[in-house]
């Protein structure tokens, strides 16, 4: 409850539903678009964590950058080095790799989309290329 004393503007019923997002438990829609018009929330809804200004007040910074992850040249980085370090990767070995520093608000379906449409924007850049199709090809890295 540090958040009382930081935002004195928050009703307690604010508090609370802040509390039940922060602990991952479910909260009604009209709450979440309630917290998100505060900025007070971020995410898709029904999986929204708490925003930065939040986790700052309650010392859960690094909680926060684990649930929001970071920005996609980050993640296109780790593809790109992973690909020339290994010479050539399958798609599951660059989900192994990509997929634990993904954000853990991410189910495993959402990390592989990601992961597909990070492959799809590296190959229209012309950094990657994939030999087969489908569980077979084999991603490269063009120099």
């Amino acid at each position: 409850m540090h958040i009382l004393y930081e935002r004195r503007d928050l009703d307690l019923q604010t508090v609370f539903l802040l509390d039940r997002v922060q602990k991952g438990l479910a909260i009604d829609k009209a709450d979440a678009l309630r917290l998100r018009k505060l900025e007070l929330i971020e995410g898709r809804y029904p999986k929204v964590f708490v925003s930065y200004r939040i986790a700052d007040i309650t010392g859960s910074r690094t909680e926060y950058m684990k649930t929001k992850g970071f920005g996609d040249d980050i993640y296109k980085d780790i593809v790109l080095t992973t690909v020339r370090d290994l010479k050539s990767a399958s798609r599951a070995e660059i989900v192994e790799v990509v997929g634990s520093s993904l954000p853990e608000s991410l189910d495993n379906k959402q990390k592989i989309k990601k992961i597909s449409n990070i492959l799809a924007s590296l190959k229209e850049l012309g950094r990657i290329g994939s030999e087969g199709n489908g569980r077979g090809a084999r991603w490269f890295y063009i120099e």
